[in-house]
């Protein structure tokens, strides 16, 4: 109904992936991708995938993909102009990214998020008034 909708093509790519018909869901992944660059959730899923290939079934030649997506993930998130409204969980993003990044053999470092600094949710509140008793370490 809507071909250039890029959340259609995070949805279809999403169902397809619940189907295990990981190449069908990459196609719509990278379709939702080059319609609309800010679907964060797109680089997550897409991230996992490759991750996952690599991991499970050693096919290396996933990595180089992997890790392209994911340092694209991190300049969009530093970027602050991500759309994460397509993640059930916004608050979870940084350890979701800090997962991918160990399994892909990055080194990661956790930050520790003063409570004056902004909050790690791009809520644009500061820490302490937006998800301090939540567990939100970068």
């Amino acid at each position: 109904e809507e071909p250039e909708n890029g959340e259609l093509y995070l949805r279809a790519g999403n169902d397809a992936r619940k189907r295990n018909e990981y190449p069908e869901a990459i196609e719509f992944y990278v379709k939702s991708m080059e319609l609309d660059k800010s679907l964060i959730a797109n680089y997550i899923n897409l991230t996992q995938v490759y991750a996952y290939r690599i991991r499970y079934y050693g096919l290396e030649e996933y990595r180089p993909k992997a890790e392209h997506l994911f340092r694209m993930m991190v300049e969009l998130l530093n970027s602050h102009n991500y759309n994460a409204l397509t993640i059930r969980n916004g608050e979870e993003l940084p350890m979701v990214v800090y997962e991918l990044g160990e399994q892909l053999g990055f080194k990661m470092k956790r930050q520790k998020i003063g409570r004056n600094d902004p909050c790690p949710c791009s809520s644009g509140i500061k820490f302490k008034k937006c998800c301090l008793g939540k567990e939100k370490q970068v």
